[in-house]
């Protein structure tokens, strides 16, 4: 595999970053309906770098365009202090996909009247959001992360249990809000997963791990995995090979492909979600 900030070690370590993967059982690609629809977030932010800031703030537009689309309210506090809340942004995406979205305002100032000043970053965007229907479907699969924080340095893993034959494709949404497709992988046999059997991905006896780290200066980054299921027929085993044209997609060019190149009317899906805090300094 080339260099990137995720990667999959084989034989020895490659540090990979992995980001931003999500929660609750319903299928979020049932999806009929697309809006178009402003998103904005007014964010008081304290002890991150601007870099951060920014970040946060535009990750907050996003939920608040999901949230006027799907007619829900998740994000409530404007006050993020060392990205606490970041993890309720990613909460939102399992509600909708932004398969497009342009900065239409941006603007960065201070709160007056507090001591010390804190300062507040403005974000508006366009986005187009696909809206899933609410339908009851067959789950393929149920997946489960080792855990839901991750100091950086440590191990993840993922379990999968399904309940019908079934393809999986896993891919990492990270804190760069980049994507990144882990398996299929060409360092790792692809094969059907089948029910009764629990699926551990990667490998507890083979040379491949996932390590989990921050981005250099942060105290605290939230990312997640993406794992989507296909039902165990030939024509579907080689649907993930879209996402092998690049190595790493932006989030909203990653969901507009998806989209587009898989049938959501048979499709399961999961997200699951995990921060990752830095080590502190002996």
């Amino acid at each position: 595999m080339h260099n990137c900030r995720r990667h999959i070690v084989v034989k020895k370590l490659i540090t990979i970053l992995l980001f931003f993967a999500f929660f609750l059982n319903g299928s979020l690609l049932q999806a009929k309906r697309i809006v178009e629809i402003k998103g904005e977030a007014e964010v008081r932010i304290v002890g991150i770098t601007p870099e951060e800031a920014w970040r946060i703030a535009i990750r907050r537009a996003r939920a608040n365009a999901i949230e006027k689309a799907y007619g829900i309210q998740i994000v409530g506090s404007t006050v993020v202090k060392n990205g606490n809340l970041v993890g309720e942004y990613i909460k939102t995406l399992m509600k909708g996909l932004i398969i497009h979205e342009s900065i239409i305002e941006q603007e960065k100032g201070w709160i007056e009247g507090i001591t010390p000043p804190i300062p507040f970053y403005k974000v508006i965007i366009n986005a187009k959001v696909v809206v899933p229907e609410h339908k009851r479907k067959i789950r393929l699969f149920t997946a489960e992360l080792n855990k839901d924080s991750f100091l950086a340095g440590e191990k993840a893993q993922i379990t999968i249990s399904a309940s019908s034959n079934v393809y999986i494709g896993i891919f990492n949404i990270t804190a760069e809000d980049k994507v990144i497709m882990l398996y299929p992988n060409p360092h790792i046999p692809y094969k059907m997963i089948t029910p009764g059997k629990k699926y551990v991905f990667p490998d507890p006896d083979s040379d491949v791990y996932l390590k989990i780290t921050i981005i250099k200066g942060h105290k605290k980054d939230t990312e997640a995995f993406f794992i989507v299921g296909l039902p165990g027929k030939k024509e579907y085993r080689n649907v993930f090979d879209i996402f092998k044209t690049k190595e790493t997609y932006k989030l909203t060019e990653f969901f507009k492909l998806f989209h587009e190149a898989i049938d959501i009317d048979i499709v399961t899906d999961r997200f699951l979600p995990y921060s990752i805090e830095a080590r502190k300094r002996k």
